[in-house]
């Protein structure tokens, strides 16, 4: 039969008592390395995590070097890698690797008093895993939504609303801009002004003695203008022309 190896002495246990420590390496599954002994039961430590509700029972025998006496965290050496799952502390078992016997059972962990009692604690590495994926998906989720969005206002409907997209210039009269837009639902004359309406883009088409200058909202504010020959703009005149 192996031998187990000598559990520290009790001084060192009753430093830890005192002070908070970590495991090194690291107890697999809990996000934070930060413990504190609750109390000892003959050959096993509980110990208590400083970030969250873990408690586990730790045989004696699997800790090693208690070092750092000069830090203000302790460092607990474990003879061998653990993992806290489903509520209970086991040994971390690596795949393809035949784990050998221990002097307590086949698993070499025995029979720990009040092992398997179910504890509430911090989420693990498989949580971690878990929501490192759905913010993977989520985020390529909205990237395809930001897409497709892009593509409905550049090639959609709404792009029709804006006269500016749909290459309105000085140069189109009555006829051109029936012939793009279609008979608008409403006309106003005020000569030498004329407001076609377009309910399905929300605005007036504005012409003056028969040339396009630009389009009104249904607020009669000016939502696009034309250069004017030579220099200047329609903006102005569109700002101050009166509603009628």
């Amino acid at each position: 039969m192996r031998e187990s190896m000598p559990p520290p002495p009790m001084p060192q246990f009753g430093a830890l008592k005192r002070r908070p420590f970590a495991f090194h390496p690291p107890i697999l599954n809990v996000e934070h390395n930060e413990w504190r002994v609750r109390k000892t039961a003959g050959p096993e430590i509980l110990v208590t995590n400083l970030r969250s509700d873990i408690e586990v029972w730790i045989p004696k025998r699997l800790i090693g070097e208690i070092s750092g006496v000069d830090e203000p965290l302790l460092t607990v050496c474990l003879l061998r890698e653990l993992e806290y799952k489903a509520g209970t502390l086991r040994p971390h078992e690596q795949r393809l690797v035949e784990m050998p016997a221990g002097p307590g059972g086949a698993d070499g962990w025995g029979e720990p008093a009040e092992r398997g009692r179910a504890f509430s604690g911090m989420p693990g590495r498989e949580d971690r895993r878990s929501r490192g994926r759905r913010f993977a998906a989520g985020f390529a989720a909205a990237l395809v939504a930001c897409l497709l969005l892009v593509a409905l206002v550049r090639y959609g409907p709404w792009r029709h609303r804006d006269p500016a997209a749909l290459g309105l210039t000085a140069r189109d009269n009555y006829a051109s801009i029936v012939h793009r837009l279609g008979s608008p639902a409403q006309e106003r004359q005020r000569p030498p002004y004329r407001a076609l309406w377009y309910p399905e883009r929300s605005c007036y088409v504005i012409l003056r003695d028969g040339r396009y200058i630009g389009a009104l909202d249904p607020n009669w504010r000016a939502i696009h203008h034309v250069n004017l020959p030579g220099s200047g703009d329609t903006l102005s005149l569109l700002r101050s022309l009166p509603r009628f």
